[in-house]
């Protein structure tokens, strides 16, 4: 059973598109437990504390019973399973990371955190715009990503996917981008950016990049994944290395690898995608996910 700390929600908020400076050919950030305030985007990547990782391959999310409105039960797990499968594609020096994300067959009551007891259930869910506000959470966000972790070693625990009704009608658009009479936002294109999260992942200055921190509403870009992004799951999950079983801790730890281990705390990390018009105020808000362009 694990005692829960205070819990600490990094929220953060990307800058202007035409205010970002060039980037390096490799930028990914990996999140790690004490990463200050972000205020700027592409924004400072100090990675200070533990890094972030999942100890076990094999993952499972839940979708909230109240599912999402204008989209079939079987619509919004295809969608959500092809975001997970993009990541799970990636090969690292040609072989597969092994990384397992499979959805549960029944819904859940659940939405998110603290939780008591952990591991626990890794929930979607999505609030209407009046549940969201009432949450205080940034109106303009599409959505936020909670990653909870124990704050001894860097562990993984559990991870809580949020989206916001304020930006629905959430749905999947032509892939060269949501047209007339199309949904208004794309919810493969937001949830791929969110999974780079929930993997551990935090925003990279790379603007072409699917964890970059800017986003347009409409766009699909962020479906598939650019050489930085690839480069930074390959950095915290390594074939062979990655994923050890009952914390051994015989590994290279060289790429930011957490240990599997058990402590009395967790924490949580949170990541969101964000509209244009939060590009000023969300500059006094911490770590988190990517901001959209309007």
């Amino acid at each position: 059973m694990m005692v829960p700390m205070a819990v600490r929600p990094l929220l953060v908020a990307s800058a202007l598109l035409s205010l970002c400076a060039s980037s390096p050919a490799y930028a990914y950030c990996h999140t790690h437990t004490l990463d200050p305030p972000a205020s700027s985007c592409p924004e400072e990547c100090t990675e200070a504390g533990l890094p972030l990782a999942w100890s076990t391959p094999d993952l499972t999310y839940s979708f909230n019973e109240r599912l999402f409105p204008g989209l079939s039960e079987a619509q919004l797990r295809d969608i959500i399973a092809a975001s997970f499968q993009t990541w799970e594609n990636v090969r690292c020096n040609n072989e597969v990371v092994g990384l397992d994300i499979r959805a549960r067959s029944a819904t859940t009551p659940l939405e998110l955190g603290p939780k008591k007891l952990e591991p626990n259930e890794n929930v979607i869910v999505h609030f209407d715009a009046k549940a969201w506000a009432a949450q205080d959470l940034p109106a303009r966000a599409f959505a936020i990503t909670a990653v909870w972790f124990d704050s001894n070693n860097g562990d993984i625990l559990g991870a809580d996917m949020m989206f916001n009704g304020g930006m629905d009608p959430f749905g999947e658009c032509s892939p060269e981008g949501c047209k007339f009479g199309e949904p208004s936002t794309d919810l493969r294109n937001v949830a791929t950016h969110e999974a780079g999260h929930f993997l551990g992942l935090s925003h990279s200055d790379v603007p072409n990049s699917t964890m970059w921190c800017d986003a347009d509403p409409q766009e699909t870009s962020k479906r598939s994944l650019s050489p930085d992004d690839i480069q930074g799951l390959c950095a915290i999950y390594p074939p062979g290395s990655a994923f050890l079983s009952n914390g051994d801790d015989s590994s290279d730890d060289s790429c930011g690898v957490a240990k599997a281990g058990q402590s009395s705390a967790t924490g949580l990390s949170s990541a969101l995608l964000v509209g244009l018009a939060l590009c000023l105020e969300g500059r006094r808000r911490r770590r988190s996910g990517a901001r959209s362009r309007g």
